[in-house]
């Protein structure tokens, strides 16, 4: 039987101001194997990229690791060890995260899912061929707030903000109905109606990772 959800289910998320934390507990995610852990609060779990990171593991989580013991996402605050930790180590983190928000007054989103196609040929053939090449995202949001310049400010320095488009039908800890990506502006369009309300709507693109949801 299909599933339907209604349009207003739907969550579009944009990122604030980072935030520190000191010691940020993280749980074991891999059923004891202590290789993958992922930040507890499920709040904290976008970790900026302009700040220092140290992890730490140990009973008493004193230990800091090395960067190149280990790789994070900052994008699900998922840490992969390269090798499995003792069963009595506290894994936690000091960081910036950064804290995501209900985009205000936004009423229609679009997300696409792309894959740049590369087409090309060779001497005697008669039909084109292609490769795939790059995954990324696209979309637009509209908002009826035309006074809030949070994403005209972004378009305009050329800084990347993190976007997220969630279906309301996945878990946090899975992002599996959501799409979460840093995200280049590319276009801010204001339009007028005179029988409608102001509107803005903002185009964006996905830059480098892009985590895949249920859509």
């Amino acid at each position: 039987m299909a599933q339907v959800y209604a349009g207003k289910s739907a969550q579009i998320k944009v990122s604030g101001a980072p935030v520190s934390v000191t010691k940020e507990a993280c749980s074991n995610m891999d059923a004891g194997a202590y290789i993958l852990y992922q930040i507890s609060d499920e709040t904290k779990r976008v970790v900026s990229k302009d700040y220092a990171i140290t992890v730490y593991k140990g009973a008493s989580s004193t230990t800091a690791v090395s960067a190149a013991d280990y790789t994070l996402n900052y994008l699900t605050g998922l840490i992969t060890f390269n090798a499995a930790l003792g069963s009595t180590d506290v894994v936690k983190i000091t960081c910036y995260y950064v804290p995501m928000s209900t985009a205000a007054s936004c009423t229609i989103a679009s997300f696409d899912r792309e894959c740049e196609v590369i087409k090309y040929g060779v001497f005697g053939d008669d039909y084109k061929r292609g490769i795939t090449g790059f995954l990324f995202g696209s979309g637009t949001l509209e908002s009826v707030d035309v006074a809030d310049d949070y994403y005209v400010t972004a378009l305009l320095a050329g800084l990347p903000v993190i976007l997220e488009v969630d279906t309301a039908t996945g878990s946090e800890a899975t992002m599996a109905g959501g799409n979460r990506m840093y995200a280049l502006l590319d276009k801010a369009t204001l339009t007028a109606n005179a029988t409608d309300l102001l509107k803005r709507t903002v185009g964006f693109t996905s830059s480098k990772e892009l985590v895949k949801g249920g859509f």
